[in-house]
């Protein structure tokens, strides 16, 4: 197995679940033989979270890769070894579009090298078209002929039908579903159980709330609520 890390943006619930993806990843192809988190809480740092290193915050992992060119950890026996740059994966596990979308942008500076966390239960078809920084969590339904940007994040059991875009740093929460031929913006939050049908498009930096039914297209930068789903 190439030896290579998973560093995880977000020690938080999304970060916890995504750290149960990589596992399960492993368990059917080994990819990485090291998993931990960043995040910029330092009361976390050096922490065990559910069996998972905390490595650091964004400001100690800048400062070690301008020294070092990786990061510096400690194995617990008070002996600390490298990880290369080179040799590290990472993911940003934040739902919040705008907060996602500094902390991404922080690590992209240190030429860090964006990778897909996909469970091994969610569902791809033909003809997919995957960005890099995607999660995809278990059993959610990619159909076919879709394409998603940089940095979605997908939650478990969600699906997303034919000829749809997501954009960029846009996230969908537990149980959205998205019928076919359906654009969305970038920066964009699905509440949980969302539902958007088809044909319809929706603006940047929207946030389609919890339960919402959308059966007309919305501009950017709106918040929609209920059913059928109305500015609020």
């Amino acid at each position: 197995m190439e030896k290579r890390a998973l560093a995880i943006i977000g020690a938080g619930g999304f970060g916890r679940e995504a750290a149960e993806y990589a596992r399960d990843i492993n368990r059917v192809k080994p990819t990485w033989n090291r998993i931990g988190f960043i995040d910029d809480n330092s009361d976390l740092s050096g922490r065990i979270i559910e069996g998972v290193p905390v490595w650091g915050t964004t400001e100690t992992i800048d400062e070690q890769i301008k020294e070092y060119l990786g990061i510096v950890l400690n194995d617990g026996d008070g002996n600390e070894y490298l990880i290369k740059r080179n040799d590290i994966d990472i993911v940003c596990a934040i739902g919040n579009p705008k907060i996602k979308k500094k902390a991404i942008y922080s690590f992209q500076h240190m030429g860090f090298r964006f990778v897909n966390v996909i469970h091994p239960t969610a569902y791809l078809g033909r003809n997919i078209t995957l960005g890099h920084g995607i999660i995809i969590g278990p059993y959610s339904v990619i159909t076919t002929n879709v394409r998603l940007e940089n940095h979605v994040s997908i939650n478990p059991q969600c699906g997303v039908g034919h000829d749809c875009i997501i954009g960029g740093y846009t996230s969908l929460y537990w149980n959205v579903n998205i019928s076919g031929n359906v654009e969305i913006g970038k920066a964009c939050e699905l509440g949980t159980k969302s539902t958007i049908l088809q044909g319809l498009s929706i603006g940047s930096e929207c946030v389609v709330g919890a339960n919402a039914v959308v059966t007309k297209s919305i501009p950017s930068n709106l918040v929609v609520v209920g059913v059928p789903a109305k500015p609020i």
